[in-house]
C-alpha cells in the first residue's frame, strides 16, 4: 500500500481506531502540503422543488468523528458535536439548502486536522425523522448523497421510508449525487420516518441534504441558475432579431 493511501484509509477510521494513524499523517501533511483550505468540499446552493416543503424540525442521531468531524455542527443544543448523540426538535446541515457538489475528501490533505465539513456521516445506520408544520400530501423526496468509494464512504443500500422500501440506482461516478424517492404512496402526513442503510463494503453513509416536495413536482425539476437564465435570455433575443431581419427582408 503507499503511504498516500494509508493516509487516505485513516480519514475516516473511528477516533479510538485511527488516533495512531493520523498522528502520523499530520507530520506527513504538514511536509507536504503546508496550505490549508477552509472547508472540505465545494457547495451549491441548490435549486430544489418548484414547490418545496418546509422541515419544521427533524431528529435522529448525530454523525461521527473520522478524521474529520462529520456532525450536524449547526443543529442547535449541546449535543451538536459530539458522536451519535440524540438530536431532537431543531434544524442543521441537512436542511441548510447548501449541497455537497464535491466529496468528503476533495482537497482532503489540505486541510486541518478534526474539521467539520457539509456532510453529516454515520458509520451505523440512521433513522431520520422530519416534522412538518402541516399534513402534508408529498410528492418526492431528494436526499444529496456521497458515493465517494473512497474511505470506505459509499452510496446507500435499501431505504425505507414509513414502512416502504425504496432501492437508489447508483449513477456511474464519484462527485455527490441527488437520489429521487417518490413519496406518492405515502399519503398525507406531518411527518416521515427514514432508514437509511449502508451499502456492503461501504462502512460511512454520508448526506449533506435533505428537500421535500409536492403538487407534481419531480426529483429532476430545478430552479435555473441565473447563467442559464442569461444564457437563454441571449438564446431568445438572437431568435427574435432573426425574425425580425427576416421579416424586414
Amino acid at each position: 500500500m503507499l503511504a498516500g493511501d494509508l493516509l487516505r484509509w485513516s480519514f475516516l477510521m473511528p477516533y479510538s481506531i485511527g488516533a495512531t494513524m493520523r498522528s502520523l499523517r499530520v507530520l506527513a501533511v504538514a511536509a507536504l502540503l503546508p496550505a490549508v483550505l477552509s472547508a472540505q468540499s465545494s457547495t451549491v446552493a441548490s435549486g430544489g422543488f418548484l414547490n418545496p416543503v418546509p422541515v419544521a424540525s427533524y431528529n435522529m442521531l448525530n454523525g461521527g468523528t473520522g478524521y474529520y468531524r462529520y456532525h450536524d455542527f449547526i443543529y442547535p443544543g449541546a449535543n451538536a458535536d459530539a458522536d451519535f448523540a440524540p438530536l431532537a426538535g431543531g434544524l442543521g446541515l441537512l436542511t441548510d439548502g447548501i449541497s455537497a457538489t464535491q466529496s468528503w475528501d476533495f482537497n482532503s490533505p489540505n486541510l486541518p486536522f478534526d474539521v467539520h465539513g457539509i456532510f453529516v456521516g454515520w458509520y451505523l445506520n440512521p433513522t431520520i425523522t422530519f416534522f412538518f408544520e402541516n399534513a402534508i400530501a408529498f410528492s418526492h423526496m431528494r436526499v444529496n448523497f456521497d458515493i465517494a468509494y473512497t474511505g470506505l464512504v459509499g452510496p446507500p443500500g435499501a431505504t425505507t421510508i414509513d414502512g416502504l422500501e425504496y432501492s437508489t440506482t447508483i449513477p456511474v461516478g464519484t462527485t455527490p449525487f441527488w437520489a429521487d424517492f417518490d413519496l406518492t404512496s405515502l399519503g398525507s402526513g406531518n411527518s416521515v420516518t427514514i432508514d437509511f442503510t449502508r451499502s456492503e463494503g461501504a462502512a460511512w453513509l454520508m448526506i449533506s441534504e435533505v428537500e421535500f416536495g409536492n403538487d407534481g413536482d419531480s426529483g429532476n425539476t430545478s430552479v435555473p441558475e441565473p447563467a442559464s437564465v442569461a444564457l437563454l435570455a441571449t438564446g431568445l433575443l438572437a431568435i427574435f432579431g432573426a425574425a425580425r431581419i427576416r421579416q424586414r427582408g
